[in-house]
């Protein structure tokens, strides 16, 4: 998911890439049993070898960590977003202001360019809360 905001006058704002892609060994990853006090993380699905670790605690907290990645992942796209929104609200709420002090002046070119500004931020917000 990515989210593109406008400033004020009109260039790109803010842009958050949220889309999480990468290479990586495919998970679920698990611990396999070594003979010694090392620890052996294995992906289940090809059965490859990711890591040696010399405590074999280590290679159950990497494994915990890698699988939950995800999760996390989707934590901090939603914190983000919400972050974003955040910012958003406030800037409109200023944009308002200004608005409202343009209209009362009959000042209409900029009125319509601040309407269109704001309009394009919110599209820009709901079609990234609902992707």
């Amino acid at each position: 998911m990515k989210l593109q905001f406008v400033n004020e006058d009109g260039t790109k704002g803010n842009r958050y890439d949220l889309s999480g892609k990468g290479k990586h060994t495919p998970r679920p990853w698990y611990e396999a049993k070594t003979g010694n006090h090392q620890g052996l993380v294995v992906s289940k699905q090809s059965g490859e070898n990711i890591a040696v670790t010399y405590d074999k605690d280590n290679a159950a907290f990497i494994v915990r960590a890698c699988n939950h990645f995800d999760g996390l992942l989707e934590a901090c796209r939603d914190a983000v977003c919400l972050r974003a929104l955040v910012e958003k609200a406030e800037w409109l709420k200023r944009h308002a202001e200004d608005l409202r002090s343009d209209f009362n002046e009959g000042n209409i070119a900029d009125t319509e360019r601040q309407i269109n500004i704001i309009i394009h931020n919110i599209e820009a917000a709901i079609e990234a809360a609902e992707s």
